[in-house]
């Protein structure tokens, strides 16, 4: 789940696609009859985090009603993420979305801005790739980098790497580098950052000073102003085993006006006893023409906003990051796979493998988010494919400027085996989730899509 920052969240019209939902928390708000715990489930990037502050907004709203007014101090603080009466924890490598906007200000100029994360990149307090693009309607997907914040021996902490930063100096670049950093090493108070796995550690305090940052620690805290204590865990499928049997009994005997909202895309990840004590909300894709007029209110030309819908499979995050001008390379890439797949050859369906891997990105998190997005793309042109072999309409077709190409493609495999060859794509993307070794999960897909498309005709189109 990532991290929508430099825009606090103002109350139920910022929901996206999920007004249903929507409604039935006012309803319960309303009712006083809230739960303890809430499991959010659903697929990535479709506003289940947004929908988490929102829900903390309005159970902490000073006016009490089910809506939050956006303006108490309460509704600006739990927006902005930094409420005293807030925690969220979160895995650090799964980044933050910045208004390029916003981080123009920073910066001084676009050109700067451009300059400036390269610089932090190369000098390790982001992790790669750099932002691109120009626009000022863009949203940049930054990750800042673990060593800086998690230190051999220390407790982690933001202070020594914003140290680091107000040390840049030299040139126009160092310095903007130095501005833009601090602002997105400035992490709100109520974030908890952990990297990889939420451990122990973050549940139960092993010694009282470590209590501050435990989420049984901070439920077990008095109330403050008579506002209810939130916790929000994001992808709580990270936390240990351990971890999750320490939290059961915070859930077996939740502490007075205490509320914990455990976030992820699929539950079955967690512990059955976990699941059986959080009321579970389930969160589902974002129909194509909302997601759009939500990037038109966030910037987007009508145009660039309706491919972004689109192309992005209902996901909001996904489609903040897409643009029509950078997807003419990834689209090469696409047709390049696609090819070595029907040709069946697996020497050359290996060495796709081994350049889908991208074993240049050192994070295993910043590389499974750039395999995922390449995999996609390659399942929406597949799916392209399919649809066209049954005939669909050419509006379903996300990749509707190539109708001949995909009529022409489409008749390359049968449709049966055409379907095989998706599924099998498809696993291998959900694969990435379970931990799995990167590499060797793309060459488990090339051998099986070798042994799907071995022996089969391929039509010379």
């Amino acid at each position: 789940m990532n991290d929508l920052r430099g825009r606090e969240i103002m109350g139920w019209n910022d929901v996206i696609g999920h007004d249903h939902l929507a409604g039935w928390f006012r309803r319960q708000i309303l009712s006083d009859r809230l739960a303890h715990a809430y499991l959010f489930e659903g697929p990535a990037g479709v506003g289940k985090k947004q929908m988490a502050l929102i829900f903390a907004q309005a159970v902490n709203c000073s006016r009490g009603d089910a809506d939050p007014c956006g303006e108490c101090p309460s509704c600006g603080r739990v927006g902005a993420q930094d409420d005293p009466g807030l925690m969220i924890y979160r895995d650090i490598d799964e980044g933050s979305w910045i208004p390029r906007k916003k981080a123009i200000e920073w910066a001084g100029s676009e050109d700067l801005l451009l300059d400036a994360y390269a610089y932090l990149v190369d000098a390790g307090f982001l992790n790669p790739p750099v932002p691109g693009g120009r626009g000022s309607d863009r949203w940049d997907r930054v990750v800042l980098s673990a060593e800086k914040i998690f230190r051999r021996g220390r407790a982690p902490s933001l202070s020594q790497a914003l140290e680091d930063l107000s040390g840049l100096e030299g040139d126009k670049v160092p310095e903007a580098a130095g501005r833009v950093g601090t602002q997105l090493f400035r992490g709100p108070q109520s974030l908890v950052y952990y990297r990889k796995s939420m451990g122990i550690d973050l549940v139960t305090a092993r010694s009282r000073t470590e209590e501050a940052r435990t989420i049984r620690g901070f439920l077990s805290r008095k109330r403050l102003g008579g506002r209810r204590k939130i916790v929000i865990v994001d992808d709580a499928h990270k936390m240990t085993e351990e971890a999750q049997n320490s939290l059961l009994k915070t859930l077996e005997e939740p502490p007075q006006d205490s509320l914990l909202i455990l976030v992820l895309d699929c539950a079955s990840e967690l512990l059955p006893t976990i699941r059986s004590r959080c009321q579970r909300v389930g969160f589902g894709i974002i129909p194509a023409d909302v997601l759009a007029g939500a990037l038109e209110n966030r910037g987007f030309e009508r145009e660039e906003a309706q491919w972004a819908a689109g192309t992005s499979s209902g996901r909001f995050a996904r489609a903040l990051g897409s643009r029509r001008e950078d997807s003419v390379v990834a689209r090469e890439e696409i047709l390049h796979t696609w090819r070595e797949i029907y040709g069946g050859d697996l020497a050359g369906l290996m060495g796709e493998a081994g350049f889908l891997a991208h074993e240049e990105i050192p994070e295993r998190g910043a590389r499974v988010r750039r395999v995922r997005e390449q995999l996609d793309g390659l399942i929406l042109w597949l799916r392209d494919l399919l649809f066209v072999v049954h005939g669909a309409s050419r509006d379903l077709l996300v990749n509707a400027d190539l109708a001949d190409s995909l009529s022409r493609e489409s008749r390359r495999l049968p449709p049966q085996v055409l379907e095989q060859v998706f599924w099998a794509v498809a696993e291998t993307s959900r694969r990435l989730d379970r931990n799995v070794d990167v590499r060797l999960a793309l060459e488990g897909m090339a051998l099986t899509l070798v042994s799907i498309v071995k022996d089969r005709e391929v039509v010379p189109v």
